[in-house]
């Protein structure tokens, strides 16, 4: 804990306040320390609010604390899925994440680019506003070509081999959403890479932005610099500002002050100023009051004060350090966001973006005043001191893709493997190579790619997939396409694109409706169940003749559609899968078979001919397999058989990768 006092003006928040009110602020952002700063403050210290902290974490826990207390926590840090509005005594001074990504999609549109990279921290908040930056961008119809996470405790050999791994991709366009000291050292090495030179463009977020100041900065980082876009929350120029920017300088080695200074200084001149008006209001009959609470925060005891304290913040009013300080829908007014240019020893401001106006090159001063606000950028010196904005760099040395394709005969609609061995061509057809093709098509660049065929035994088993996706671990492939279910233990080794096929293992049983004689409804009924049946039917009998008597079709209908699915638990009958699936397994512990007789097949006609001979003629009463497998069999033989169960218990079809995020 840092606690600033008001002949300090080296901390990030001080304030000379009125009636020698003393500024407290909470930087600890481990939940022990800040356990015990916080209570420290409530129960010693009897602060009338908390201005701080710098982290999500840490005003998720001082809200919940807030929120017992009856004390105001003014929080200059945001997240987009911290639901404030759910804590009544959380007052917000920065604005959510969200509207700055609309802010970075909007510069991208600006400049016509259809794909950018995204690097992102690695960490609990880095991964859930990834989310919204792709609905951002997709509101743009701008696609994010990749992920690439970065943790703060990143040695400089991963930094570099992530950067390495970007480089090999034809994308350009990288934006920056990391702390400023992992920003810092990404773009060193980037620099070094080559890649800082004409035809890049990076885009630096707030989240380094709103740190950089160029005096504190080592040559070689502001060197890696040069020709950045950066994005940081705008500070408006007035003579408050620049004596207090004067007084900051003098006291902290000629740095510069930040947005979050401005507003830690606006946020204790806002609590003085509510303090002064409940102590006008209630001079007469101010009462001591115990402000306190115990270490143990379920005895918390609430004050009046600090409730009157938080009713007046709601309605503070001024222009403070950072523009016009005011609450609404305890959320502080939406500040403008400066798109400043790094160029030299220093940047400049090339326009301003907000909601109302999106991309301009100047501020209105008045409300509604559109005359002056003039649409576009100044012109931006980008990285090798290039005036011309960077486009996709198609990188024509790029080696071909080698993707492997099992050569597996008999569903010949999902997948066809041809292999001429005198021009040594390979020719893939089917489902499976149309969504990858279509996938291709929809990137705005070309990606060469050759398919190389894995052999596979006639008879294959689930362990020649197995063998198939670990070649792609050993690099020997690049990917793979073909009917390669996604398995936990496959995910272990190689990464899995999202699902192109439905999910699940459903059981597909011969159509007998028009072979069904007069009591077939009785055929699954054992010997347990005519018992049970017979001593119910009496007690219960005349009840339900009187409650089924107009509703009987209704029930007679409901069992023939579930008939089947009660033949399926008899004992004995016969039940088939597909060859080299893992589906067998699934059989055997599936409860509701009573000690079935497996039997495997090739293809579909062996299905179709196996449920036509049926359990008595050496053939199955019903195939179990994955969902694309049986919708290709019931396209092909609808009129004879249907799906009479399904279970979502596998994750479908996917492309295999040793590269995806």
């Amino acid at each position: 804990m840092v606690i600033g006092r008001e002949d300090n003006y080296n901390l990030p928040l001080q304030f000379k306040a009125k009636h020698h009110i003393l500024s407290y602020v909470l930087v600890s952002d481990q939940h022990a320390h800040l356990q015990v700063a916080a209570s420290e403050l409530l129960e010693i210290v009897k602060v009338q609010a908390i201005i701080g902290p710098e982290t999500p974490l840490a005003a998720k826990f001082l809200s919940i604390l807030g929120d017992k207390t009856k004390v105001p926590i003014l929080s200059i840090t945001a997240s987009p899925s911290f639901n404030s509005v759910a804590h009544r005594y959380l007052l917000q001074m920065t604005q959510e994440e969200t509207i700055q990504w609309k802010g970075v999609a909007a510069i991208a549109e600006s400049f016509k680019w259809k794909g950018v990279i995204l690097v992102h921290e690695d960490s609990e908040f880095g991964r859930e506003s990834v989310a919204y930056v792709i609905e951002s961008f997709q509101e743009k119809n701008i696609h994010i070509s990749y992920k690439s996470a970065v943790s703060l405790s990143a040695t400089d050999d991963h930094i570099v081999d992530e950067l390495r791994k970007l480089s090999d991709l034809q994308e350009t366009i990288f934006i920056i959403h990391v702390p400023h000291s992992i920003a810092y050292r990404l773009l060193v090495y980037a620099k070094r890479m080559g890649l800082m030179t004409q035809g890049y463009a990076w885009i630096v977020t707030d989240k380094t932005m709103n740190f950089f100041d160029p005096v504190e900065l080592d040559v070689e980082v502001l060197e890696a610099f040069q020709g950045v876009l950066g994005l940081r929350y705008f500070i408006p120029s007035s003579n408050q500002f620049h004596n207090f920017s004067r007084r900051w300088r003098r006291e902290s080695l000629f740095s510069n002050p930040n947005i979050f200074n401005a507003l830690a200084y606006d946020a204790i001149f806002a609590v003085a100023m509510a303090v002064e008006r409940v102590e006008i209001r209630h001079s007469k009959n101010r009462k001591k009051t115990d402000v306190g609470m115990s270490m143990n925060f379920r005895n918390i005891r609430v004050s009046e004060s600090q409730m009157l304290v938080f009713k007046e913040l709601l309605s503070v009013r001024f222009n403070g350090l950072s523009g016009e300080f005011h609450f609404v829908n305890r959320k502080s007014m939406a500040m403008p966001l400066e798109i400043v240019n790094v160029i030299g020893k220093g940047e400049r401001s090339v326009g301003f973006w907000t909601e109302e106006d999106g991309i301009t090159m100047y501020l209105k001063s008045k409300p509604n005043q559109h005359p002056y606000s003039i649409s576009g950028l100044e012109r931006v010196i980008w990285p090798g001191e290039s005036m011309i904005p960077p486009r996709r760099l198609i990188l024509q040395t790029r080696k071909e893709l080698r993707i492997g394709v099992p050569m597996h005969t008999g569903f010949d609609e999902l997948l066809s493997v041809e292999h001429n061995p005198h021009t040594n061509a390979t020719i893939a057809k089917g489902f499976c190579v149309d969504v990858f093709n279509a996938a291709l098509d929809a990137l705005p660049y070309k990606v060469p790619y050759v398919f190389v065929p894995f052999s596979m035994a006639r008879r294959p088993n689930s362990e020649s997939y197995n063998q198939l996706i670990y070649q792609v671990y050993l690099q020997n492939y690049d990917a793979v396409v073909g009917d390669t279910t996604i398995t936990a233990n496959r995910s272990l080794y190689v990464d899995f694109t999202i699902p192109y096929t439905d999910l699940g293992v459903g059981t597909v049983a011969r159509d007998n409706h028009n072979q069904r004689k007069l009591w077939w409804f009785l055929e699954p009924l054992d010997t347990h169940m005519w018992v049970a049946t017979t001593c119910s039917f009496f007690i219960i009998g005349a009840t339900i003749w009187a409650i089924t008597l107009k509703q009987k079709v209704c029930a007679a209908l409901s069992s023939m559609l579930t008939v089947q699915q009660i033949q399926l638990t008899r004992r004995g009958i016969n039940i088939g899968y597909q060859a080299g699936s893992f589906i067998e397994g699934v059989i055997v512990n599936n409860s509701n078979f009573k000690d079935p007789s497996l039997r495997s097949y090739y293809s579909l006609a062996e299905y179709a001919r196996a449920l036509e001979g049926g359990n008595k003629n050496g053939g199955v009463v019903a195939i179990m397999d994955e969902i694309p497998y049986l919708k290709l069999l019931l396209a092909k033989y609808g009129n004879a058989y249907h799906l009479v169960s399904y279970e979502p218990s596998t994750n479908g079809f996917g492309f295999v990768s040793s590269f995806l995020r």
